[in-house]
C-alpha cells in the first residue's frame, strides 16, 4: 500500500506526463512506460528518481525525432 505521500508524486507524475508515460507502483519499485514504446519499462526506487529517468528518456526521444526529420528533409532535397 501507498503512503499519501508516494500516492500524491504517483498523481503528479501522471498529471504531468499525461498520454506520453503510463505509472504504477509495484512492491516499492516504481515504473513508467513510454506510450511511444510500451515494450520499453523504466523502473526507480522512488518517484524523484523515476522522474529523471523520465526527463532524460523523453529528451532522447525528442532528440531522436528531430534527428530523424533533419535526415528525412536533407535526403529529399
Amino acid at each position: 500500500m501507498l503512503t499519501d505521500l508516494q500516492q500524491s508524486d504517483l498523481f503528479e507524475l501522471a498529471l504531468n506526463w499525461r498520454g506520453i508515460f503510463a505509472f504504477t507502483v509495484t512492491d516499492g519499485v516504481w515504473i513508467a512506460i513510454p506510450a511511444a514504446d510500451r515494450t520499453c519499462v523504466l523502473t526507480a526506487g522512488s518517484a524523484v528518481e523515476l522522474q529523471e529517468l523520465v526527463r532524460r528518456d523523453y529528451a532522447s526521444r525528442q532528440a531522436a525525432a528531430r534527428a530523424d526529420v533533419y535526415l528525412s528533409e536533407r535526403m529529399s532535397t
